[in-house]
This record gives structure tokens, sequence and C-alpha cells, in this order.
């Protein structure tokens, strides 16, 4: 557009001119001036600064923020032609560029053919070096020079940064990855996080990608509940840095939603499924999937499926052997163990003749014992069926028969594990050969005494060739016997066994 208008009047060469005329022109060209120049917005030819030579100062309302493409190096970062022209380093002066490479460490950057300067990033004790993934390449950002180097006018990681995978290592050096946001990778144990994190930036979101191991340690991984802990595909943890190598997991989240540390005060002696089973005539044996705390009540111990289980020597794992110590022997007793190692959480399951101190594989410190089975002529397990507490024989097992009965009380051994007390299921009978029979079944626990015909007794008889008979159910002792007593010595009676409930330390 043009600033002045046409002028009222044309003065000619030769002529003589009249001052109101003079007077009108100029106050034209005056007025249009004031009206239309830059100053008021109104003249749109002006479009660019561009071809000055001088930029404007600041102080003159020119600008210090620039802006251009990113080039050069991860670490040695350019800006080659930011817009406005002719940027110099000055203090004060800001640049947008958008890197065309991420930073993989400290870094430095050019702006305009500048000197090549450190780009840190702001924190609460003064300015830090950048250690990577910072500066991401194709997404804005913005540093302004303090006089000595770049600063990031921006919160580097916003969110933690990219989702990393990251290596599990024996240590797992966190502060050398290029996000707070990892993925952890492989089985490794880690027993340490490194110590190049920064205290500036000391918190890591982590996200375990496998199984492994935590090791505990009092000061440099200080773990909840201070022990190892075993991950899971899906778990995820919230790592802190104290400097010197010293981490601590503050916060940690098991993908199936169960709760890291188990207090076992509040379930003492609590066990769950963990049903042992055998076809009979084999030497394999089943353990439905359950859990149980063990002796000691420390631990909550879980055996996420169902084993198999063989007579060979223990060896981890399902389908292997489970005999603690020595060679299998024929009708014997042993002793089903749940067993754990703590420094990898795994559990299996292990037999053995003791009842209560089985002689555990290296490494496995944690056990309870979760039932008995007995071995028959040829060293195969008996077959029976276990629900509950309660183990029932396929076939009743006859342990007194026809045995003359006597006036005072003696001690019978029943079929029913030894090692431990248990309630033997059995039923019994008595044939009489006089009047008024009595007989009387106890626990050794109790003291002897005297049946009382049809009123202080399990089985009366009244007449001679008459035959009584139950089922019963008495606690035995840790030899598996029981008391019998009847009130004269001329009787018969016989005791099959069937069975027994076991508490299995509950």
């Amino acid at each position: 557009m043009t600033i002045i208008n046409a002028l009222p009047f044309d003065l000619l060469n030769g002529t003589t001119a009249d001052a109101s005329q003079v007077m009108a022109n100029f106050d034209e060209i005056l007025n249009d001036v004031n009206n239309n120049a830059a100053h008021n917005g109104v003249n749109t030819d002006i479009t660019a600064l561009n071809g000055l030579t001088t930029p404007i100062t600041p102080a003159q309302g020119g600008t210090t923020v620039y802006y251009g493409a990113g080039g050069g190096t991860a670490n040695v970062q350019t800006v080659p032609s930011p817009t406005p022209l002719n940027f110099t380093l000055v203090a004060g002066y800001s640049i947008y560029w958008v890197p065309s490479v991420s930073n993989t460490g400290a870094m430095t950057l050019s702006v305009n053919g500048t000197a090549a300067t450190a780009v840190t990033f702001k924190g609460a004790n003064g300015n830090i070096a950048l250690v990577g993934g910072e500066v991401v390449a194709s997404q804005l950002a913005k540093a302004t020079y303090d006089g000595t180097e770049w600063v990031l006018d921006m919160d580097p990681m916003v969110g933690f940064g990219t989702l990393t995978a990251f290596a599990s290592a024996t240590t797992t050096d966190l502060g050398a990855a290029l996000s707070h946001t990892l993925d952890i990778t492989g089985t490794t144990t880690i027993t340490s996080f490194g110590s190049s994190a920064s205290l500036e930036r000391p918190v890591y979101l982590i996200y375990f990608a496998a199984a492994l191991v935590l090791t505990y340690n009092a000061s440099s991984l200080v773990l909840p509940g201070s022990a190892n802990i075993t991950t899971a595909a899906g778990d995820s943890a919230i790592a802190l840095y104290f400097g010197s190598g010293n981490w601590a997991i503050i916060s940690y989240s098991r993908r199936n939603g169960q709760a890291l540390n188990f207090n076992p005060t509040f379930l003492q002696n609590y066990i769950s499924g963990l049903a042992l089973s055998t076809a009979g005539s084999t030497g394999t044996f089943g353990i439905a999937a359950g859990e149980a705390v063990d002796s000691t009540n420390v631990s909550a111990m879980i055996l996420a499926s169902a084993y198999t289980k063989t007579t060979a020597s223990w060896a981890v794992g399902s389908g292997n052997g489970a005999l603690d110590t020595g060679s299998i022997a024929n009708s014997t007793w042993y002793h089903v163990f749940l067993i754990q190692r703590l420094d990898t959480g795994v559990v299996d399951v292990l037999f053995s003749l003791s009842p209560s101190s089985p002689t555990l594989p290296t490494n496995y410190t944690l056990f309870r014992r979760i039932g008995s089975m007995l071995t028959d002529s040829s060293a195969h397990w008996i077959l029976f069926t276990q629900t509950g507490d309660q183990f029932i024989w396929s076939v009743s097992l006859a342990d007194v028969n026809a045995i003359a009965t006597v006036a005072s009380r003696v001690s019978k051994t029943l079929t029913v594990p030894t090692g431990v007390v248990v309630n033997a299921l059995f039923r019994a009978a008595n044939t009489n050969s006089s009047a008024n029979n009595a007989i009387l079944f106890t626990s050794l626990q109790e003291s002897d005494q005297t049946p009382v015909y049809a009123a202080f007794a399990d089985i009366s008889t009244s007449a001679v060739g008459v035959s009584q008979g139950g089922s019963f159910q008495r606690l035995t002792n840790t030899s598996a016997q029981i008391g019998v007593r009847c009130n004269v010595t001329s009787g018969t009676y016989s005791i099959y066994t069937y069975g027994w409930i076991d508490s299995r330390g509950k």
C-alpha cells in the first residue's frame, strides 16, 4: 500500500505557488504519514526484518527466541540455520529445535555455528549434565543459554521417559539406562542396581518381563519384607536411589494380585489343598496344587500346579524323585513334605522316614509335613484316597483278628502312620464266649480303665456266641497304637483299619 495519498494541488515549475496550496500539500503528507505508517500497524508491505544486517535488539523490540531444525550427532547436536537470522550466543537467548537424533549421554549444542556448548538441565542443587535420553529425536526441545551453558527449559523425561528394554545382570546398573521407565528382561539374578544413577533423578519405574531373583541386602538393595523377591512376568516395582550404590524397592506389585509379603502369624499352621494320591502298586504319587505355612510359621509356601513324584532320590521338579536320603524300603511308612528354598522361592515336594526332620536338599530351608504313605512288600505305594485330613484305604486292613481278650489293657498296633499322632479309623467286632462280655477301646493318652457290661463299654454282648461290632476312631500314639481291654478273658475280637484322620500340624 502507499502511505501518501494524492496531493490536492499540483505545483508546476515556472509558476508562483500560493502559500495555502503549499501548506495544503504539506498537511496531506503529514496526515498520511501519521495515519498510514507502520507504527499504526496498517502497513502490510512490511512483512519481515530478514533484510536487516544488524538484528533488532530485545531492547528495541527484537526477539530472544530462535527456532530451527536440528542436526549433528547424538551428543554433538547443532541448529545450523535458526530463524530469525544472525543468532549470537548471548545469555538469555533461547532456541527451539527438533532434534534429528536422541542424545545417549552428555551433550553439546551449537547454534548458528557458535561454539559447541554443554547442555544441562536444572536440578535442586544446580545444573546437571545429561546422561542420555533427555533430548528425543523428532520431539520439540528448548534450551536457554545462561552465559556458560545451555539449560533445557523442560522437565527431562517427563513421565520417567519411554519404556525401554534393559537386560538383567548381576549388577543391573539402572543409571546406565536412557530412561527411568524400564522393562527388565532376562532371568539373571540381580544383586545390585549399580552406582551410576543420579540423586537428582533417583526414582525408577520397573517392569519385569520374566522370573528372576532380587537378592536382599540390608544396605545396597533393601526389599520389602527384608527377604529375596522372586519376580514373575508382569510384576512391577518402584526403585529409589540413595547414592553410593544403595537402593531400596519402595513399592512392589505382583501381576496376579497376591500380596508380596504374607505374615504367617495371621494363619499359623495353615494348610489347604496338597492332597496326596497314588494309583497303588506303583512308585509314583501325586500332589494336588495348594499351599501351606511352613513348620516355623515364617513363610507361605505355594505349589501352584499339581505335581507327581517317584520313589527315586529327590530331584527338583514334577516327575522326578522325592526320597530325601537312602533307598526306598518295603512295608515302611514315609512322610511327605512341601519344601521351599528362600533364595529363589522354588517350592517342591520331598518324602522322608522322619516325620519332623527331613534331610533337605541344598539351599532348601523350609518344610511342612502334608501327609504320610505306606509302601508294600515291593516298595510300591499302597492305594488310598485323601479328602481333606481324612485318608481312606482302598481295602480295609486286618490288624487284629480272633485274638483272645484279656482283662487288662493291651496295646495294639494299627495300620496308620507312625511317628505322628493320628485318629485311627477302624471297625471292630467282639465274639462272646461267656455272658455279659464288654470291650473298651482307648487312646493310650487315657489311663487304663475297666469296661463295664452295658454301662461303660464300646461293645457289649449278653450271651455266648453272640457277636457285636461297630465303627470307631481313636487317637494313636506315635507307634500307631491304641489300647484294648475286656472285662473277661474268654472272648475274642477283631480290628480292621480302614483309614485315619491326620491334622498335618494344624
